[in-house]
């Protein structure tokens, strides 16, 4: 589920409401920013945030609460102190910083107050050796998918977990449907507007597509996939949703998830530049998707969102 600026008071509202009834759950959804920079800010924080004080030692809920970070799955107070004050920055557009732990390792998210991409730093233990990686990304959209088997809500900002917290019910809100993604890499010259989506719910709605966008975009490749599936007769139990992307150089796309939730798709990708050759690069994609995942669906609330995810320092 997607999780826009907007909806960040009404969620910190319902989140102190069932803080006074004595709950330890927390509902939220996230916040959507563009793409842009983030200043490097460790010396801001050095020697303040516990990601760059902590040397390796097992962290613990109690260690982590005097530490004012997040221990990962834990339902304490303080944790869900530490999101609520998180969501606050974001929607407040100041710099938004939450220090989320494991037992064995330590990360820091912080989004500039600018609001424009979040700076993903990880410290881990590995074969006994401390390891530091980096990551940037953008847009910053929270993602909220439940946890079907543990029946809890899991919070991604990309494909990492910032937070996790019991679900308040035992409904399918917020549930992963299975879907399949491909890319295709259409001609950068194409007098097309680009970001654009589109939806094929027979070959026929595919055929009107490709009459009419063939000649400027280039749809063979699109075409012979889409020519097996009318043939297997998939065409009569899927519906197949197609994005078109921009990038900045060669790139690589991965379908993080696909979440339902009342009435509404968002289909969550993840886009990795392999190459930065200074084009831009104009590209297809499609996520082919069961109806039957669908019949509760609007099918003007279908939505892609697409994180640039790079590495930075660590």
């Amino acid at each position: 589920m997607r999780i826009t600026k907007q909806m960040i008071p009404l969620m910190l509202a319902a989140l102190l409401l069932s803080s006074c009834a004595g709950k330890k759950d927390l509902y939220n959804e996230g916040t959507n920013i563009s793409s842009a920079p983030v200043a490097d800010n460790a010396a801001d924080v050095e020697g303040e945030s516990f990601y760059y004080r902590w040397k390796g030692e097992v962290v613990s809920v109690d260690y982590a609460d005097k530490q004012n970070a997040v221990l990962l799955g834990k339902d304490n107070a303080e944790g869900v102190h530490q999101w609520q004050e998180f969501l606050i920055d974001l929607e407040a557009a100041d710099k938004a910083e939450l220090t989320v732990c494991t037992p064995k390792s330590v990360m820091l998210v912080t989004e500039n107050e600018s609001g424009n991409a979040a700076l993903i730093q990880i410290k881990q233990r590995e074969n006994g050796k401390m390891v530091t990686k980096g990551r940037t990304v953008s847009p910053v959209v929270l993602c909220r998918v439940r946890d079907e088997q543990e029946n809890r809500y899991d919070y991604y900002l990309s494909d990492c977990k910032i937070y996790s917290t019991p679900a308040d019910d035992e409904s399918n809100d917020c549930r992963e449907i299975p879907a399949e993604l491909k890319s295709y890499a259409v001609d950068s010259s194409a007098a097309v507007t680009f970001p654009y989506q589109k939806r094929f719910s027979s070959y026929g709605d595919f055929e009107d597509y490709y009459s009419e966008y063939h000649e400027s975009l280039g749809l063979d490749e699109v075409k012979t996939d889409m020519d097996m599936l009318e043939e297997d007769g998939s065409f009569n139990t899927n519906v197949v949703f197609l994005y078109g992307a921009l990038s900045s150089g060669n790139c690589e796309y991965e379908l993080l998830r696909a979440v339902e939730e009342d009435g509404r798709l968002v289909i969550y990708v993840k886009r990795k530049i392999t190459e930065k050759t200074g084009d831009v690069n104009k590209w297809q994609l499609t996520c082919q998707i069961s109806s039957e995942y669908l019949s509760d669906v609007s099918p003007d609330s279908i939505e892609w969102v697409v994180y640039d995810d790079e590495e930075s320092r660590g």
